[in-house]
């Protein structure tokens, strides 16, 4: 049957059974106005309900040999979908194995219908003030930026010398008329970006993408990146869908991060969504760090990011390895630098005890209520790691003993001990639950987790890094490549001239350290994937299902050449299991379509969740290396 003009519609539902567009008929009152990427009202269901969808394509005629139904409105006549964002979210659906329409949901927010009928576009912005000398932009196009940690030198605007390194460049692309989009891993960066752009005077350039934000204001800040002016998109993995049309460069800060990984629907790294984006838009695309991610290791061997270098600084870091947790170098370093201000401590956990055992027969002590480990926090309360439960009279359960020992000292615990060391200096915490984010460069110890550090205004003075040994000995793949990635960022807050130290590390790690050789640790860190067959040498899946529904995804993947399967395991505390595979690069697009096609086989179980609501019968993850 023929018809006027179609409209290929896609709805914003992660459900696998409404992954394709639906073709209705343009009326021919609406056919002149009629646009890719709109938002329109079309009937959807047997009992003719309306509900609304983008549309993806007009075509001239439709494949579907019945009647179809008419769009009954086009909500907003704004294009809110580019043509490049439609593409990315394509593209990334067949890479990833993911449902078009749940991209849709992280592409564009709900419409907030007083801002889109209001909305008439932002005044003009005033003229780029050119701060300072800026270096010219590498002529690569793909890069790969290794920035030495520190505090910058000789800076009217004193921070780490990365966020300058950032600013520097988006300054030169916004001299082309042209946008960029930041990519940071979280909050703090984000909050700190914008500090230090405002006082560059870049702020009229500014769009961020604050995860705080109303619906309101993601909405309102959506409608401006549609706009053709140059400003400078900053937030954490959603800015990547900014719907810019005259998009420069993306920078990716920290790509190693564990926070760029989604860890709900639809469970995808910023660096995945950046590299495909590069590929549609042919812009810039630089990742910067302080330490190499494995990945981005690779993708330099093979000569796809070209490897540049920022400007050199000389690092002073000492280190030691023997044995005490707090030694005699953490202590002169300690001491050394609250001559002239403030002193970081980073630890690997907060409270007060990282663990709780028994004190007789030294087995780790079990919550009453779901046997996980307990751990003492920051009120010296016994408290389940896994179900947050308070343990008041703890038993062992091995030889009932109501004695307890507690293990390795916390963030609180060890600031009690320098209070005891240096009585009369201002001691502070900083970890997740705290809420400082900047302070004075005055004589202070301040005992932080990684990735909760207090910016001190001109950098601190010295930062000693303890509990090397128990980053280093975490039970994940990436432990070192993680260790190493907390402690260069914490390296950044150093002042000019502070010096550092890291206690508990082996003599190797601590040379190439001391000598800052973190390019060759980076590359004898990916030959030993590549050496066990472990990502990124080679992509990886999970898929958490039923163990019937797993066993037949099983098999169909055991037939294409080159996956190897590591086994189907049962998730502890659920009646679920977990497949895990591996497969070469150039098998990605056929394992990808397998799991599409198998997300939506009729004859999947039905999973439920806690609160009974349905869930996917199969929970699909690529390139996650957290299941390792």
């Amino acid at each position: 049957m023929s018809h006027s003009r179609v409209a290929r519609v896609a709805f914003d539902s992660a459900l696998p059974q409404l992954d394709r567009l639906f073709d209705y008929e343009v009326p021919s009152q609406l056919a002149s106005s009629i646009q890719p990427g709109q938002l329109v009202e079309v009937p959807f269901g047997r009992n003719s309900k309306t509900r609304q969808g983008f549309v993806i394509e007009v075509a001239a005629t439709s494949d579907f040999k019945g009647e179809l139904s008419k769009i009954v409105s086009i909500v907003s006549p704004r294009v809110l979908l580019t043509p490049a964002v439609i593409k990315l979210c394509t593209n990334l659906a067949a890479r990833q194995a993911l449902s078009f329409g749940e991209l849709l949901k992280s592409a564009c927010p709900d419409r907030m219908v007083r801002v889109d009928k209001s909305w008439s576009g932002t005044e003009g912005q005033g003229a780029l003030v050119d701060n300072h000398e800026h270096e010219a932009l590498p002529v690569e196009r793909l890069v790969s930026l290794t920035v030495t940690p520190g505090f910058a030198e000789h800076s009217s605007a004193p921070e780490s010398r990365w966020l300058h390194e950032i600013e520097r460049i988006c300054h030169r692309i916004l001299e082309s008329e042209e946008s960029v989009i930041v990519c940071v891993p979280d909050f703090r960066d984000v909050a700190r970006l914008k500090n230090l752009l405002e006082k560059m005077r870049l702020g009229e350039f500014l769009n961020v993408y604050d995860t705080g934000a109303t619906k309101s204001e993601q909405f309102t800040r959506h409608l401006r990146a549609l706009e053709s002016r140059p400003q400078i998109i900053i937030g954490s993995r959603n800015a990547l869908y900014a719907p810019l049309t005259n998009l420069g460069a993306i920078l990716v800060w920290d790509e190693g991060d564990e926070a760029h990984q989604d860890e709900s629907s639809p469970y995808l790294h910023s660096r995945d969504v950046a590299l495909v984006r590069q590929t549609i838009e042919e812009c810039r695309l630089i990742f910067m760090q302080h330490f190499k991610s494995t990945v981005i290791k690779r993708l330099e061997n093979i000569g796809y990011l070209k490897a540049l270098v920022g400007r050199k600084s000389r690092q002073t870091i000492s280190f030691s390895s023997d044995g005490f947790r707090v030694d005699s170098l953490a202590y002169a370093v300690i001491k050394e630098g609250l001559k002239t201000g403030a002193v970081l401590v980073q630890v690997a956990a907060k409270g007060s005890s990282t663990s709780i055992s028994c004190g007789d027969c030294d087995k780790r002590s079990a919550c009453t209520f779901c046997g996980g480990p307990l751990w003492e926090d920051a009120k010296q309360q016994v408290v389940c790691r896994v179900c947050s439960g308070f343990n008041l009279q703890v038993r062992c359960r091995s030889c009932n003993s109501q004695k307890t020992k507690r293990g390795r000292a916390g963030a609180t615990r060890t600031l009690q001990e320098f209070g005891k060391s240096f009585p009369s200096i201002r001691l502070i915490e900083s970890t997740g639950d705290t809420e400082l984010k900047y302070l004075k460069p005055e004589p202070a110890i301040v005992v932080s987790t990684a990735g909760a550090e207090p910016i001190c205004e001109a950098g601190y003075s010295a930062i000693v890094i303890l509990d090397a040994e128990l980053e280093l000995s975490r039970d994940h793949l990436d432990a070192t490549e993680q260790a190493v990635r907390k402690w260069s960022n914490s390296l950044s807050l150093l002042a000019p001239g502070g010096k550092s130290a890291i206690i508990g590390v082996n003599p190797e790690l601590g040379q190439s350290l001391s000598l800052w050789q973190v390019d060759e640790l980076s590359a004898r860190l990916l030959q030993e994937r590549i050496e066990l067959g472990f990502p990124p040498a080679v992509r990886l899946l999970s898929a958490t299902g039923s163990r019937d529904d797993l066993t037949p995804v099983k098999q169909s993947l055991e037939a294409i050449e080159g996956v190897r399967i590591l086994g189907i395991s049962s998730i502890e505390g659920s009646s679920d299991s977990r497949l895990i595979a591996t497969y070469p690069y150039s098998a990605g697009a056929e394992v990808a379509k397998l799991l599409r096609v198998a997300a939506i086989a009729p004859a999947l179980n039905k999973r439920f969740s806690k609160s009974g609501r349905v869930q996917r019968p199969l929970t699909i993850k690529m390139d996650d290396a957290k299941v390792l």
